[in-house]
């Protein structure tokens, strides 16, 4: 096999794997992105952005906890995936919109 075809051979084969290991990464976001597309936006915004969360807890009427799981990084400390990510929405039910994100 020549050289040229080798080269082209091996280039395929490299971004090849380099387009399945992106895919299989997922999405995680860094901290202030998560926190920066989420505040201040409504229960429908964050779902069509980050997609549903793991789980929600109504606390009341106008309150909702979302809790998102391995969803965002934390860059101050080597990368580490968090494992909860909190969002909490105040307001009254059909208008909320995020207020503060907690990370653990």
């Amino acid at each position: 096999m020549s050289r040229p075809i080798r080269n082209r051979l091996f280039l395929s084969a490299a971004l090849l794997l380099a387009t399945l290991f992106t895919a299989a990464c997922g999405n995680t976001y860094s901290r202030d992105d998560f926190t920066t597309g989420v505040i201040g936006k409504s229960e429908q915004e964050v779902t069509a952005k980050f997609g549903k969360p793991a789980s929600v807890s109504e606390e009341s009427p106008e309150r909702a906890t979302w809790t998102y799981t391995h969803e965002t990084f934390d860059l101050g400390n080597q990368n580490r995936i968090d494992s909860k990510t909190t969002v909490i929405f105040e307001g009254p039910t059909g208008t909320r919109h995020a207020t503060k994100v907690d990370f653990s």
